[in-house]
């Protein structure tokens, strides 16, 4: 008996499995993933088009590790009414639970500009090659300048800040960090 070798290529009439649900874990944003893409790639495509050419930056997040979109909730009901409609492509929905209560998505590009931006209130310097440890110690020292015991007018500004570098700390800075080691 003879056994055959199985790739990619053999599985042309596999239908691309598209899965949208909602990411339980940023409660901001719906998960969208293609696999089994195989010969439709030029199904794909228009698709991630449309997804960068019509969805801001701010509204949507690519994470190239695990091939995963991250799209705003407002802007996903016309990406699975397009994706349904594409008879190669078996679409699994699972949307937002009820009782859930969206948070705002944010997305690091985003976060980084913001970041930057309120880092001049407080006259602070920043690299776009820093490292999280350079980055914390520029955070810490805009903090110092904005802090409200210090600068009252500026209270507003500190809390914007420390929200921008809490999700900038997990998601942008230790992502670049582990990218370099």
């Amino acid at each position: 008996m003879a056994y055959r070798r199985h790739s990619w290529h053999e599985r042309e009439d596999k239908k691309v499995q598209v899965s949208i649900q909602w990411d339980n874990v940023t409660n901001a944003a719906y998960k969208l993933r293609f696999d089994q893409i195989g010969k439709h790639w030029s199904k794909v495509e228009p698709i991630i088009m449309l997804i960068k050419t019509s969805i801001a930056s701010s509204d949507r997040e690519y994470d190239a590790d695990t091939k995963t979109w991250y799209i705003s909730e407002k802007h996903i009901a016309p990406i699975k009414d397009f994706c349904e409609q594409i008879p190669d492509f078996e679409v699994i929905y699972i949307e937002k639970p009820e009782q859930i209560r969206a948070t705002a998505f944010h997305s690091k590009e985003a976060d980084y500009a913001e970041f930057k931006r309120l880092l001049s209130f407080a006259h602070v310097q920043f690299d776009d090659t820093a490292d999280l440890h350079t980055a914390t110690k520029i955070y810490r020292q805009a903090a110092m300048q904005l802090h409200p015991d210090r600068n009252p007018d500026m209270a507003s500004t500190m809390s914007a800040l420390n929200e921008v570098w809490a999700r900038l700390k997990t998601s942008y800075f230790k992502a670049k960090q582990e990218q370099e080691a």
